[in-house]
């Protein structure tokens, strides 16, 4: 306000006598009075400011400090110039008070929501879960991440494998283990290392009187079938029974690990067998290549460094190297479906061409003990230990445990209570691919395509 002057005004009218005029309805004493009042409403709305300002106005004109109504006139259009500029004033300053508050109260909102993030947060590790609950189908689903209830667990940039505890359940119980997709070292569904673990602590565990086997898989690499097929004998060994159960597909790989149990079920619409070996596809581009002008040069030691490679066909020595690797494979598969199932050698190899079954097929060729429904063969599992007296009196629970491949990220989503933006479906083309994909790299117990 200080700014509002004499000269200020003088330059605005380029009179001298309007100059003199306007000087003198705003004396010195009547400006700081002005300033006091105009600062004054700075915390009122523009009507009451408008109001307050009229009001001087009236005042000044009721005081008759002029005579004339050219006087008077003229005393207007200054008030009135006066008058804009206290207002840009006041709106500047109330415009930057509001964004001060926005700011102010965006920050409070801000802790607010960490603060409670924090609290869920706190109270989910202070929980935990024992698992202690005893319950005839509880199930215990164990991911690649340690602390899945804590989402702020996706800041320290581990992924380890939790592995079932012995002592979880204080109680006789039969534990179910889920084997479930392409059989391999890890995926979205399957683990090998969470598996091999969870077997062992399921061996060592007193109150653990068996295993079922759920399985639900097309087969995968070799190496990791045999892997998991021995650990389960293993597990035998402590006089633990072990029965499979197959799902909608037990084929191949995923036959050769249940050939671990003692009984063997599976529902009627089950699609199993499929025990071979299969490695591939390998490709020969060497005439594709030559038709568009393209070289590939591969250095090597031996002549047969470089076989199964795309730039050079495969010979006739490769062939019967590759083919005896292959039928090793094929002769420990079908040497282990013939002890497994009590069967003949030569038996086990008529029936083992590659081709897949269904479990009416399946049962006819002594490849599964029995045709049912899952509650089924829980119950017979279930009687079993009742047979057996190995149990307390009460009815022995079923505890069941899966892996499940989970997104550390995801898991924050969803501690917040919201979906994380799911990625458009992929062309036909790529599903393809990515199905290939899965395929394990080697031989593999694998249901073909």
């Amino acid at each position: 306000m200080s700014d509002f002057n004499s000269e200020n005004i003088s330059s605005g009218f380029g009179n001298a006598e309007n100059a003199e005029v306007i000087s003198k309805s705003y004396s010195a004493e009547e400006h700081d009075e002005s300033t006091r009042k105009i600062d004054g409403c700075f915390g009122i709305k523009n009507e009451e400011l408008d109001s307050r300002i009229a009001e001087d106005s009236n005042n000044s004109d009721s005081a008759n400090s002029y005579g004339t109504k050219e006087d008077a006139a003229r005393r207007a259009e200054s008030a009135s110039i006066y008058n804009s500029q206290v207002k840009a004033k006041y709106m500047h300053s109330s415009d930057a008070g509001k964004n001060k508050k926005d700011k102010k109260a965006g920050k409070k909102a801000f802790i607010v929501i960490i603060a409670v993030i924090a609290f869920f947060a706190a109270i989910s590790a202070f929980k935990g879960g024992s698992g202690n609950t005893k319950s005839s189908f509880d199930v215990k689903v164990f991911s690649n991440n340690e602390k899945v209830k804590n989402p702020f667990d996706i800041f320290n940039g581990k992924k380890t494998t939790p592995v079932f505890s012995a002592g979880s359940y204080d109680y006789d119980y039969i534990a179910r283990l889920d084997i479930i997709g392409t059989i391999q070292e890890a995926n979205e569904t399957y683990n090998q290392q969470w598996l091999i673990d969870t077997v062992r602590e399921l061996k060592a565990d007193e109150n653990n009187k068996g295993l079922l086997l759920f399985i639900d898989s097309p087969g995968g690499a070799v190496y990791q079938a045999d892997e998991l097929y021995l650990e389960l004998l293993d597990y035998k060994r402590e006089g633990k029974p072990i029965w499979a159960y197959m799902a909608s597909t037990a084929a191949s790989g995923g036959y050769y690990i249940s050939c671990a149990a003692d009984k063997i079920y599976a529902n009627r619409n089950t699609m199993t067998g499929s025990i071979g070996v299969l490695m591939g596809p390998v490709l020969d581009l060497t005439g594709l290549m030559e038709k568009y002008g393209i070289k590939a040069t591969t250095f090597k030691s031996g002549k047969n460094k470089n076989m199964l490679n795309y730039n050079q066909p495969v010979t006739d020595e490769q062939k019967e190297i590759m083919q005896a690797y292959i039928d090793e494979c094929y002769e420990q598969f079908v040497g282990i479906v013939a002890e497994s199932r009590k069967m003949p050698l030569a038996k086990a190899k008529e029936i083992a061409d590659g081709r897949i079954y269904s479990a009416k097929q399946a049962h006819a060729n002594g490849l599964i003990d029995s045709v049912c429904g899952y509650d089924d063969a829980v119950k017979e599992m279930q009687n079993f230990f009742y047979d057996e007296k190995l149990t307390k009196d009460e009815e022995i629970s079923v505890e069941i445990m899966t892996y499940k491949e989970e997104d550390p990220f995801q898991n924050l989503f969803k501690f917040l209570g919201v979906d994380k933006p799911r990625q458009q479906a992929s062309l036909p083309e790529l599903q393809l691919l990515e199905q290939f994909n899965k395929i394990p790299a080697g031989p593999a117990y694998y249901m073909g395509f």
